[in-house]
C-alpha cells in the first residue's frame, strides 16, 4: 500500500504545482495591465482633464462614447 502511496502524492503535488503556474503568470500579466490603465489614467486625469487639452480627450473614450 506505501508503494502506490508514495508515487500517487508525488503526482499530486506535480498536478498542483504544475496548476499554479498558469495563475501566477495571469496574476503578472493582470497587474501589468492595471499598472498600464494606472499610467493612462494619471496621464489624462494630470495633464489632458486639468490642462483642458480637449483635443486630446479622444485618448480617454472609444468612437462609441459620446461626451457632452
Amino acid at each position: 500500500m506505501k508503494k502506490i502511496l508514495l508515487p500517487l502524492a508525488l503526482f499530486a503535488a506535480t498536478l498542483t504545482a504544475a496548476a499554479q503556474k498558469p495563475a501566477a503568470k495571469h496574476a503578472a500579466k493582470s497587474g501589468d495591465l492595471v499598472a498600464q490603465h494606472l499610467k493612462t489614467f494619471d496621464e489624462l486625469d494630470y495633464d489632458v482633464f486639468s490642462n483642458a487639452k480637449w483635443d486630446r480627450l479622444h485618448e480617454s473614450h472609444a468612437q462609441n462614447i459620446l461626451v457632452h
